[in-house]
């Protein structure tokens, strides 16, 4: 191929060479300027960045609280219902182009990158790890949001409370305490609720589906968190600690009621109050004790 000032000198010199589209350089270097496109479009909350607006659109469900249809073969995520019905068909259809196939599992794909991600479902594979505490994760997205938890950022911050979020999405859900609204209707027995997440784990009541097993004893559960919170009574694990006086717990919602002991101490606040006599208390728990007082005496 011809060096480049040669080409110029001897392809370009003329007006007619100027607009020349066939030439095999100029093809070949619009073409890697295609693939060298600036990366315009920034995601809010990871600040990863894309060349494409449907790329970052795309990427930009792994924040949102909806959580989008996805592909079980390469992790693709689809917009309608109908699209994931026709999806899963290029996977399976026998063409030149499915020339990748994972060695576990013999499916194929037309990309070797999504060859790559689908075989961490196999191999366990988390190549992102965080320089603070070491923890690893299979996608540098899921990376940059957990860093923001050593670092301490919170960049979504609510207009009603002023309280602060790492994910929109979490604000998003955070304001629903506000508005009391609950879009997520169950379609068993009509109860709404404030997330898709918590429509989830209601639906498994009426399903009796529980998918989490533990793996010290037969029990199951309908969601992670109630396995974790069993697995502690195998392990004795106390990993919620209070950052006031370094007491451990098992359980999150346990350390919650303990730390409004030193909101007490702190601030005075006593949210639970008597009907009766308008004695305030720290721990609901505590009041409901303390009205049977009234209650003996009625």
């Amino acid at each position: 191929m011809e060096e480049k000032s040669t080409h110029k000198i001897s392809n370009h010199t003329t007006e007619a060479g100027r607009n020349n589209l066939n030439c095999e350089y100029c093809i070949i270097r619009i073409s890697l300027e295609r693939n060298k496109k600036e990366k315009l479009y920034k995601c809010n909350t990871c600040e990863q960045s894309f060349s494409y607006k449907y790329s970052l659109k795309r990427h930009q469900m792994l924040h949102t609280e909806e959580k989008p249809l996805l592909c079980t073969n390469c992790e693709k995520y689809i917009a309608r219902q109908n699209n994931l019905v026709q999806h899963p068909r290029i996977h399976t259809r026998v063409t030149r182009e499915n020339q990748y196939q994972c060695i576990h599992c013999e499916k194929c794909f037309a990309y070797k990158s999504v060859l790559v991600i689908h075989q961490r479902k196999h191999t366990g594979e988390k190549p992102y790890d965080c320089s603070y505490c070491g923890k690893r994760f299979g996608y540098k997205c899921y990376l940059v949001v957990h860093q923001k938890r050593h670092t301490g950022e919170k960049p979504y911050q609510c207009s009603s409370c002023e309280k602060c979020f790492i994910l929109n999405k979490d604000l998003v859900r955070h304001q629903r305490t506000h508005t009391e609204e609950k879009p997520y209707q169950c379609g068993h027995c009509g109860k709404c609720l404030a997330s898709q997440s918590t429509l989830v784990q209601h639906e498994k009541i009426h399903t009796g589906e529980k998918s989490y097993k533990c793996s010290h004893c037969t029990k199951c559960f309908i969601s992670k968190q109630q396995l974790s919170n069993h697995q502690t009574l195998h392990t004795g694990e106390k990993a919620y600690q209070c950052t006031h006086c370094e007491k451990c717990f098992t359980r999150k919602n346990n350390l919650i009621s303990h730390q409004k002991i030193h909101a007490d101490e702190y601030t005075g606040e006593k949210p639970y109050q008597c009907n009766y006599c308008e004695k305030g208390f720290t721990r609901k728990y505590t009041l409901v004790n303390h009205q049977r007082i009234h209650a003996g005496e009625l």
